[in-house]
């Protein structure tokens, strides 16, 4: 087993700290996956069909990949890990079709609770970092708009209130862990999108719905997303749109709207901010709550077994470059 890393997922919010969402990383030795040369263009995925469960070192032209952490351990190949505590399945209800990331509650945890987490990314994680194999890159009069339909479980609020445990979202990041020589790197973080923290993560500040914009570990840009007259409904579906431009100046300006009855909210605008490069599609829920920060500015962080069934599910996405 490798040894634990934390993938940072947010962004400074108060005076001195650097203050993120984050989610510790151990992975067992896998097989890279093959680079992958397609750029731009589009995809959709409205998951009308059962998911396929890729496994490395095996050719596949399906567009994503699910991996299941149990326990610090990476599973591939199956829904669920073997204790069915991390899972990524396909349903089908009331006329919708759509994938559920789930985080299910360890009746018999180890006596120091291990990571456990869900994903479903573009590239394989911890083998695509720095292999310029990113796909979206934006480039002046040619933006990136990118648009998820999702709804969450009942115990998720839109400030972090519910009772679900953990981090979760969807991110354009830079696929940051790496497999050097038998353990995880963990480099520098690059990322765009949406993200949600348990209630009380790092004492408040990062709990609750948010959007961001990372370049190296440095927050570019943050603001919580709060519906302006009645909370959101994250039980119901909704939908988050991201566009992310790069100006005629180089730097990059990303926008971020939520929609849901009827209703369309612009919830975050970066403006001009520095570039952040070419980046891959990744969606996780995880275990993982922040403490507190030492002295080193390092996380103190610890894992939360969900006392119900976490989860959250994904119908339709498509991103696009104009």
């Amino acid at each position: 087993m490798r040894n634990r890393i934390i993938r940072i997922t947010g962004i400074c919010v108060a005076l001195v700290m650097v203050l993120t969402l984050s989610f510790s990383f151990i992975a067992t030795p896998q097989v890279a996956a093959q680079p992958v040369q397609k750029h731009g263009g589009t995809i959709v995925e409205n998951f009308d069909r059962p998911l396929q469960y890729r496994l490395p070192g095996v050719p596949s032209r399906y567009d994503w990949w699910i991996i299941d952490d149990e326990n610090g351990v990476q599973n591939y190949g199956h829904p669920c890990d073997p204790k069915g505590i991390s899972c990524v399945t396909w349903m089908h209800e009331h006329g919708d079709s759509f994938a559920r990331l789930t985080i299910n509650p360890d009746p018999n945890p180890p006596a120091v609770l291990g990571y456990n987490n869900v994903e479903l990314s573009e590239l394989q994680t911890e083998f695509s970092y720095n292999l310029g194999k990113e796909r979206w890159c934006p480039s002046p009069h040619h933006e990136i708009v990118w648009t998820e339909r999702m709804r969450f479980g009942a115990n998720y609020g839109e400030d972090g209130s519910g009772g679900a445990t953990g981090s979760s979202g969807n991110w354009l990041w830079n696929s940051y862990p790496q497999e050097v020589n038998g353990n995880v790197v963990l480099n520098p973080v690059t990322a765009v999108g949406f993200a949600w923290g348990e209630q009380g993560t790092a004492f408040g500040l990062l709990d609750g719905l948010a959007v961001e914009v990372l370049k190296d570990n440095q927050p570019l840009y943050f603001n919580k997303v709060r519906a302006p007259q009645t909370p959101l409904v994250m039980s119901d579906w909704m939908t988050w749109t991201t566009t992310w431009y790069r100006l005629p100046s180089g730097q990059d300006r990303v926008t971020f709207e939520v929609s849901q009855y009827g209703h369309t909210y612009q919830v975050g605008d970066s403006g001009p901010v520095d570039s952040v490069g070419c980046l891959s599609l990744t969606h996780w829920n995880d275990i993982q709550f922040v403490t507190g920060f030492n002295l080193d500015g390092s996380f103190q962080v610890e894992m939360h077994n969900p006392t119900s069934p976490d989860n959250w599910d994904l119908t339709y996405l498509k991103i696009t470059q104009k």
